[in-house]
């Protein structure tokens, strides 16, 4: 009785093992996996620094990983700037196509560039697959610094910080004005001037000094804001810089700061 108690339980475990085996396999053909699996190579493509007049182009290769055709339903970009065009749309288990990308710098306005790619497929794992496009554009000008930090300031005093805006491009360059948005640095008020040619860094490519002046009756707290420098340039018309600094109250805040300086630093020891 016993051994025949043990027989019909040894085949009832084989059953159960043998339905899971059989479950398994049957998931293993059908599930996700053996589907289409999109890959990109590589998936950020860098295409350092590119020409300011010429578009710049380069390839990202796609690639069907997977065990069922491949459909790449669009190429969608986040701005109009940076192009996508695909060879082949339909891709078999192991095929590959080139993805042609072609950014447009006119469209940029700015020196760097990092725009986005989104890929519509059908795999089942990643339906839209995101690659980035990464880019430096040669400078038409440049501004330096590009903020202006006053530091600590005491209430009362008022502080000026100078940057200089450089023509870098044959084009010539000319500031026309430096604008605040509404409501921020009520405090602080810009001029500008154009420089002696004598004092230029290279001959016949003209300097700007925009002087940042900081009133004494600003009151005491964190400095923090944007301003733009805006210039007579067509892809670069204005360029955003920032102003930061704190103003003092009074000598306490300064003194506050050195003691806690001075005694995190022995807590650190």
């Amino acid at each position: 009785m016993q051994r025949f108690m043990y027989s019909v339980l040894v085949a009832v475990a084989l059953t159960v093992w043998a339905t899971e085996v059989a479950v398994g396999a049957v998931a293993t053909q059908g599930g996700p996996e053996a589907g289409p699996v999109i890959e990109a190579r590589p998936l950020t493509l860098d295409m350092g620094l590119i020409s300011n007049e010429a578009g710049a182009r380069g390839t990202i290769t796609l690639r069907n990983v997977g065990k069922a055709p491949l459909l790449i339903e669009r190429v969608k970009s986040s701005c109009s700037c940076t192009v996508g065009r695909l060879e082949k749309s339909e891709l078999d288990p192991g095929e590959a196509t080139a993805l042609s990308i072609t950014l447009i710098p006119a469209k940029i306005h700015g020196f760097t560039a990092k725009k986005s790619l989104l890929i519509h497929s059908n795999d089942p794992k990643n339906p839209i697959l995101r690659i980035y496009v990464l880019a430096e554009i040669e400078p038409e000008y440049e501004i330096v610094p590009q903020s202006i930090d006053f530091g600590d300031v005491r209430k009362g005093q008022g502080a000026t910080a100078t940057l200089l805006v450089r023509q870098l491009d044959e084009e010539s360059l000319e500031v026309t004005a430096v604008k605040k948005p509404l409501r921020q640095l009520p405090d602080v008020a810009f001029s500008v001037v154009k420089r002696p040619a004598d004092l230029w860094t290279s001959p016949g490519k003209v300097e700007y000094e925009v002087t940042a002046t900081l009133s004494p009756e600003a009151p005491a707290g964190p400095l923090d804001g944007r301003f733009y420098v805006v210039t007579n340039c067509a892809r670069v018309p204005r360029l955003m810089c920032r102003v930061k600094g704190e103003i003092t109250g009074s000598g306490l805040r300064r003194v506050t700061r050195w003691l806690s300086g001075l005694f995190g630093s022995e807590a650190s020891q």
